[in-house]
């Protein structure tokens, strides 16, 4: 089973970004990904200017289930919307696959966006596609 957790801890969000070879954050919020206790990724934003702003989101070595990344990058969108973000941008994903699969897209600017005003009121009603 898939559990999505906060990292509290910096020293503990620079190991998980440093197995899984991405660049370390120290002012982003992350989460961290397990399966069966099994690490499998993590994910790293920030909150700036009203908006929230995916910075990365990354397997761990030998995992490629996108289910997890899916659920990461939702969990972080429920956090930044119920603590008032309703913006949501992914400037720079590593893949354009991911961004749409969390529920991305181009706005005119070319950059990813997510409104995500009302989105998590009703989730049952929105999908993945």
């Amino acid at each position: 089973m898939l559990k999505i957790k906060p990292i509290g801890e910096k020293k503990e969000q620079e190991r998980l970004c440093n197995i899984c070879s991405c660049e370390y954050l120290i002012d982003s919020l992350a989460y961290s990904c397990y399966d069966d206790e099994v690490f499998a990724g993590v994910l790293q934003f920030h909150l700036k200017d009203n908006g929230v702003y995916i910075d990365n989101i990354t397997f761990a070595p030998g995992y490629s289930d996108k289910t997890a990344l899916f659920i990461m990058g939702r969990a972080a969108l429920n956090y930044a919307d119920l603590v008032g973000f309703h913006d949501a941008y992914f400037p720079s994903p590593d893949d354009d696959k991911t961004a749409i699969m969390i529920g991305f897209s181009k706005n005119q600017e070319g950059i990813f966006y997510f409104d995500l005003r009302g989105f998590f009121e009703s989730p049952c009603s929105h999908d993945n596609s």
